[in-house]
């Protein structure tokens, strides 16, 4: 979460679909049996960044834990312009990369948020239309 954050613009924010995102081998089971890196807690910083927190909290529960934990988690984020995101990740699997997939899109945050505040802003998605794509090394 932490590096997406980063990624963002001022109103920028983005969508993830907790359920879409794919996890390194063993970090779910570990995330499930309480077990986190030593960064986890410090990386929950960024949640100040979710505008649907508690709700994600709640319902995602390890998952949405384990998206904090720099260990756990793994993979690398892209953008990718909405009309080129399928041609993208049929490449990167035809590399390799079996798990890429595209888990959220960029929005943008009216009324604030968005480059790291949450802002409380309403969002839509961006006239940029990048999808956030998800690599799994």
């Amino acid at each position: 979460m932490g590096h997406l954050v980063e990624m963002l613009g001022d109103g920028v924010g983005a969508s993830i679909v907790l359920g879409d995102v794919p996890f390194l081998r063993g970090g779910l089971q570990a995330a499930v049996g309480g077990i986190y890196s030593s960064l986890q807690k410090s990386n929950e910083n960024a949640r100040r960044a979710v505008v649907n927190h508690t709700e994600a909290a709640r319902e995602g529960r390890e998952k949405y834990k384990l998206l904090f934990d720099p260990q756990t988690s793994g993979g690398l984020l892209i953008t990718v312009a909405g009309d080129r995101v399928e041609e993208f990740v049929e490449r990167l699997r035809e590399v390799g990369y079996g798990e890429a997939t595209v888990v959220g899109e960029l929005v943008e945050m009216k009324g604030g948020g968005g480059g790291g505040e949450a802002g409380g802003g309403e969002e839509e998605v961006c006239e940029l239309q990048k999808k956030v794509v998800r690599v799994v090394c």
